[in-house]
């Protein structure tokens, strides 16, 4: 069932506010892949570029949005980073997301050793999914801010 109030939308992702427009705060992903079918007919979801503007992701008839989480830029030693994103209300219609999260396996993560060599040394020490969310919650820091503390002691970072 869903409820309509004037001042407050109530959505599973967050609340969406008529001054900002904005129905989730800007976050990334600790897991270690998300798969998500956004809503053809309303789009919304928005990504920062590495000056850390957003820009629409205009969604596609028939096609997925893959986002890597803070695991798989551990899992590719820093090759591969999540992006900061969110989702604009752009208009007063339903927006029906549907995503699949995969955290991580249970097993350690750690940068994969083709990816590791003299010009590209590892970047992160190995973890789990389980250490890495309660290293984020114990330190009270966002996603993607916590991979620093990841980081080995013979990074550049």
């Amino acid at each position: 069932m869903m409820r309509y109030y004037h001042e407050i939308l109530r959505s599973s992702t967050g609340t969406i506010y008529r001054d900002r427009n904005e129905i989730s705060r800007r976050s990334r992903d600790s897991g270690f892949l998300t798969i998500i079918q956004d809503d053809e007919g309303v789009g919304g979801l928005e990504v920062t570029t590495n000056s850390g503007e957003f820009f629409a992701v205009d969604p596609w008839p028939g096609t997925l949005f893959v986002n890597l989480g803070d695991m798989a830029t551990v899992w590719s030693n820093g090759r591969f980073c999540n992006v900061k994103h969110r989702v604009q209300c752009k208009e007063a219609k339903i927006r029906v997301s549907i995503a699949s999260f995969l955290s991580g396996p249970r097993e350690a993560v750690e940068p994969l050793p083709e990816l590791v060599d003299d010009e590209h040394p590892r970047v992160y020490v190995a973890t789990t999914y389980e250490e890495y969310r309660k290293l984020r919650f114990s330190t009270k820091l966002q996603t993607g801010e916590t991979l620093a503390l990841l980081y080995t002691s013979s990074s550049d970072q």
